[in-house]
């Protein structure tokens, strides 16, 4: 049977500041799964599958004979409910990667943008809203009696912004980042039988 872990290092942590929901193996709660045949590129299963630090999940599947699986997941982290804030992001984020297999090699895509949250107050709140997408890759695999190991990637990555030395009389209130990109298309590949990804940014905007 075939049997599917994720490796503790699924995320960095970050501030609620920087980023509304870093997704690590405590937070992820679940995750899409396609497994293509490699000698035909033709799609072997495809599932969302539900899971919790620490699971191993049976994929009600076996393995095919004398033939190798590439595994792609993906997943996109709701946003965080923080008290006393109502917060919509707009655009809604969706997360839909497609992928292609060609010799070995597999190549990922997608368009995000990133959503506004509307003005709460005097203050805007965008980074709050802004799920966190992740990837995972593990090409080429052959038949094993053990689980197949998924290591999460993040396309996107978080900002935390420290105040150095302030003089005295000073109170730093807030602040604010101009020209941040706002939509962009994200192509990432993978090869081998490793889970390396490289990724690479393109037709980007700012906001």
């Amino acid at each position: 049977m075939l049997t599917l872990t994720i490796e503790p290092n699924v995320g960095i942590e970050a501030p609620a500041e920087t980023r509304s929901a870093p997704v690590t193996t405590a937070t992820l709660t679940g995750f899409n799964m396609k497994a293509y045949m490699d000698d035909n590129a033709q799609l072997f299963f495809s599932k969302h599958y539900n899971w919790s630090a620490g699971q191993t999940i049976n994929t009600e599947h076996f393995w095919p004979n004398n033939r190798t699986v590439t595994f792609c997941a993906d997943a996109l982290q709701s946003v965080k409910t923080f008290t006393g804030l109502n917060l919509t992001a707009t655009p809604a984020v969706t997360f839909d990667p497609t992928y292609t297999i060609t010799n070995g090699t597999v190549k990922g895509e997608f368009t995000y943008t990133s959503p506004c949250s509307g003005e709460q107050g005097s203050n805007w709140y965008d980074a709050l809203v802004q799920p966190d997408p992740i990837v995972a890759i593990k090409p080429n695999q052959v038949k094993q009696e053990t689980t197949v190991p998924l290591k999460f990637h993040h396309p996107l990555a978080a900002i935390r912004i420290k105040v150095g030395t302030v003089p005295e009389n000073i109170l730093v209130r807030d602040t604010y980042l101009k020209r941040i990109i706002q939509t962009g298309d994200c192509e990432f590949v993978a090869s081998g039988t490793d889970d390396n990804i490289t990724f690479t940014w393109s037709n980007q905007t700012n906001k």
